[in-house]
């Protein structure tokens, strides 16, 4: 098996301890997008974009714990060694469809508490997250 070489660096910027990687970027990028797609999109189907606001505030939440414990579950022999690494977030390790899953489990969660229809939403929702997945893997 060849090592494919990429000849840019990973990181953005950095300055001191701080470090901007293209991931992070392209990642909050994408999020970005997506979030505002989906409030455009709700605003043709009648809905205020403000519920799409209140909703993605909690699915990027969930995305993030969602991307961390799927990652941590693949690679469970490495973080069963140092436990402590489980929450060391700065060195990196997520998984998008641990991202997807739950960031849908508490987007609907949310949905549910406030009487928002989860599956309009998700409906709704969907082309962004398509979009958001294209930019991120960039």
């Amino acid at each position: 098996m060849r090592d494919i070489s990429i000849g840019m660096n990973p990181n953005m910027f950095e300055a001191g301890q701080f470090v901007l990687a293209w991931h992070g970027f392209l990642t909050f990028i994408a999020v970005a997008l997506a979030v505002f797609i989906t409030a455009q999109l709700a605003k043709r189907e009648g809905m205020l974009p403000d519920t799409i606001y209140s909703v993605s505030v909690w699915a990027i939440i969930g995305g993030i714990v969602g991307a961390r414990i799927i990652h941590v579950i693949d690679f469970w022999s490495f973080y069963s060694n140092d436990p402590v690494r489980i929450i060391q977030l700065w060195n990196g390790g997520i998984a998008i469809y641990g991202a997807i899953v739950g960031g849908f489990i508490a987007g609907a969660l949310y949905c549910i508490y406030s009487k928002l229809p989860v599956g309009r939403l998700a409906d709704i929702a969907a082309p962004s997250l398509l979009i958001a997945m294209t930019v991120g893997r960039i």
